[in-house]
């Protein structure tokens, strides 16, 4: 486990208002849901070993709406002045209420019988009118309750229990004072109901279960609050309406995946959804976030999916030695995808051709050292303001509407495909190569989005990062600084290399992206690095040699290749080394994922002899 990571309890609590950000704001979802995704491995960390349990599942039911009653809240204090004192006492209060829901959350993963104060700050003043009775404690089960679980347990699934609870519990905080004791017992009968098929499956807490736990908190919690507001605002009531439609589509589709989660996979107790142009739509990085029911995906008779069988032929070794946490990527990520033919295929092909005949790119070169400084002080800007790892990640890695996959174009139904499998396939490189190295050296660094990964996996082995913007160096001193990671940067020209700095003993030599814009000027780089002699270099690249020109859309990337200048050659060139007895190529493939436009991420690996 990474010790340096927050308590469990704060990471939740980040992610249910990372989730309420994605909702409230969609033109910024897909930085929140890379922060999802992000919190939701961290949250595995945290809670490796521990087993779902009722009560727990309350405090999270309870957290993630508590915050939406906070931003709501604060909503009103900015569109209502004459409510500005009263809302804002009231958040006050209610963040009284959370800091207790998350020292109870960080009780129970601990083990500890009373709540530790690791939130100081509890006293919700004189706050009345809102109960929120989980922070009683754990129900006991009575007689009753446990027959009525019995009684019940075929009439409802675990995801129908966990859907009324949500629904309770936003019942208890929001009903007249008259009815929440009736909803506090109704509560405790759920949550004893919920525990007696807990008992049965012994299923692990994830991050994964969390996220799609807070969505549907905080869905139903949406849903009523835009009936409230329907009747409040009646120029609004049409678009209150359908965003309420859309909502409750989202949460019929997170009940199907609990289902399919516990294994309840009844096709006649799932739940109906009602997507409309899915693909366009504002929830569409949410629904992508969730992942396909297999409802959803038997309804594609084209429907496929990049397994971690699939990955392993691609890199050529066996499924069951793929490092853990490559496989845990196949396991929660959804790599669906439809392959594209006929008229669709046909326009993805006339979008590739009207890019290829435009003037929409530019050339790599020696002379474009500035377009990639500005680049990279965006990233570290972005960096300085949100400390976010995310921020990293360069602007041109984001979602398509098509990609390629096998030498054919894909519509994915995830739009983190792209990223996800490559994610998958660094760990897989960096354990395979870096495991008995001294130290490492990534050259052309960038955005510096690898050096967390290196970070996570290798703590003990000092990080290079080497690039010609001097924003680089920035990012990795900030790293260094923020984190305490063993990271260091210098400034490098790969056109020109410095023959004068030193690479450590045993180091171990990578690059991603970077040799492309080197084009047919790569040969100083690679002698300075036969100079250097490191134990390994590995890189992924667009490799021309591994194109069939006989399939178009190979011949398109080729084109779009030559275009932008980008390596030519390079394979040619290191097995003519190899011959010369100058080089040892470990391994080459063409990794067949890639953009609209080329496969960025061929392999190959080779030392100096």
């Amino acid at each position: 486990m990474d010790k340096t990571l927050p308590p469990a309890a704060e990471l939740i609590d980040r992610l249910t208002v990372a989730v309420l950000k994605a909702v409230k704001n969609p033109a910024q979802a897909q930085d929140e849901i890379r922060e999802v995704k992000r919190l939701s491995a961290a949250i595995d960390e945290r809670t490796e070993a521990a087993l779902l349990n009722p009560f727990f599942i309350r405090l999270i039911i309870a957290l993630a709406q508590i915050n939406f009653h906070i931003w709501r809240a604060k909503e009103i204090m900015q569109g209502e002045a004459d409510k500005f004192d009263e809302k804002m006492k009231l958040a006050h209060q209610l963040n009284g209420i959370r800091n207790q829901i998350k020292n109870r959350i960080e009780a129970v993963l601990l083990g500890e019988s009373t709540a530790p104060r690791h939130k100081s700050n509890i006293s919700t003043e004189d706050l009345y009118g809102w109960k929120v009775s989980v922070l009683d404690g754990p129900t006991s089960e009575t007689g009753d309750q446990k027959k009525s679980a019995e009684e019940r347990a075929v009439a409802y699934t675990l995801a129908d229990l966990l859907d009324a609870i949500t629904i309770t519990q936003i019942k208890e905080m929001l009903f007249p004072e008259e009815r929440r004791t009736a909803c506090s017992k109704e509560l405790a009968r759920l949550e004893a109901e919920v525990g007696a098929r807990f008992a049965e499956k012994e299923m692990k807490l994830t991050g994964r279960f969390i996220y799609l736990l807070v969505f549907l908190a905080q869905a139903n919690l949406h849903v009523w609050y835009a009936k409230d507001d329907m009747q409040e605002q009646p120029k609004s009531y049409y678009g209150l309406l359908r965003f309420a439609q859309d909502m409750n589509s989202l949460r019929n589709h997170v009940k199907n995946l609990l289902m399919e989660f516990f294994k309840e996979d009844d096709p006649a107790l799932r739940k109906s959804v009602f997507f409309f142009g899915p693909d366009s739509a504002w929830y569409a990085p949410l629904l992508y976030s969730l992942g396909a029911t297999k409802e959803l995906r038997r309804g594609s008779a084209n429907l496929q999916y990049m397994t971690a069988g699939d990955f392993a032929a691609i890199v050529g070794v066996l499924e069951k030695d793929l490092p853990t946490n490559v496989l845990a990527i196949f396991r929660d990520k959804d790599l669906s995808y439809e392959s594209l033919s006929g008229r669709e295929r046909d326009e993805v092909i006339r979008e590739v051709v009207e890019r290829l005949f435009s003037s929409n790119y530019w050339v790599s070169g020696e002379d474009k050292q500035g377009v990639w400084e500005k680049g990279w002080v965006e990233n570290l800007a972005l960096y300085d303001k949100t400390k976010k790892i995310e921020s990293l990640i360069p602007k041109f890695i984001r979602p398509h509407r098509a990609l390629r996959y096998g030498g054919e174009y894909i519509r994915p139904l995830s739009a983190d495909f792209e990223f996800d499998t490559v994610d998958a396939y660094r760990r897989w490189a960096f354990r395979t190569y870096f495991t008995n190295v001294e130290s490492i050296y990534e050259f052309g660094c960038g955005s510096c989005q690898h050096t967390p990964v290196i970070a996570e996996m290798f703590p003990k082995k000092e990080f290079h990062g080497l690039d010609w913007s001097e924003a680089s160096t920035e990012i990795l001193l900030r790293l260094a600084r923020d984190y305490g990671w063993l990271v260091h940067g210098h400034t490098f020209d790969m056109f020109k290399p410095d023959k004068n700095l030193p690479l450590g003993h045993g180091a171990g030599v990578f690059t991603v992206g970077t040799m492309e814009q080197l084009g047919s000027k790569f040969e100083p780089f690679v002698e300075f690095l036969l100079t250097k002699k490191p134990a390994v270099v590995f890189h992924m690249e667009t490799i021309r040699e591994f194109y069939d020109t006989a399939r178009l859309p190979d011949y398109l990337a080729i084109e779009y290749d030559r275009r932008r200048n980008y390596l030519d050659d390079y394979l040619t060139y290191l097995r003519r080394l190899e011959k010369e007895g100058r080089i040892k190529i470990d391994r080459a493939f063409r990794f067949p994922v890639g953009s609209m436009y080329h496969d960025s991420y061929s392999f190959i690996a080779w030392k100096p002899l």
